[in-house]
């Protein structure tokens, strides 16, 4: 078996332990809504979240070389064309400053994050809701940072 295969298997088998209740596809095809093209997705995951629908999409990228601007910037498009919520990039061999930069503070409506393939079990969620009665907030987890639950403060 290939390589590159065996990558994608442990990314999905990595999501699926991640977020058991979704629902977790691997090479799932999807029409763009402005390409009008069947577009191939490696890893989709879709939940609801408090009554949102949540369509994240896992690339996987097994290269010989750091994921560059260009790649985020077809991937930023990809994205908006099958209406993602949501990106993740994984690769193995990492990423140079400005593809970070163009995914962390220019992806406009959608979240996009790289991680190096080292640092999948690092990687627990975008963000969370946090809610008491009627009033919640979706919160954001910056790049590098760790959002854990149930922790009180000592």
């Amino acid at each position: 078996m290939k390589e590159w295969k065996e990558y994608e298997k442990y990314v999905l088998s990595h999501f699926k332990n991640l977020y058991p209740n979704a629902k977790i596809q691997a090479d799932v095809r999807l029409k763009g809504c402005i390409s009008k093209l069947d577009r191939q997705i490696d890893i989709l995951i879709e939940e609801s979240v408090a009554g949102i629908e949540i369509r994240v999409v896992v690339e996987c990228k097994y290269f010989n070389r750091r994921i560059d601007v260009k790649t985020v910037e077809d991937f930023l498009g990809f994205l908006r064309d099958i209406k993602a919520s949501k990106g993740v990039l994984i690769t193995n061999k990492g990423y140079s400053a400005g593809a970070l930069n163009r995914a962390t503070f220019d992806s406009h409506d959608i979240e996009l994050r790289i991680l190096d393939y080292g640092d999948i079990e690092h990687f627990l969620s975008f963000g969370c809701i946090v809610y008491h009665g009627p009033h919640g907030a979706a919160i954001s987890c910056p790049p590098g940072w760790v959002m854990t639950l149930g922790m009180t403060p000592t």
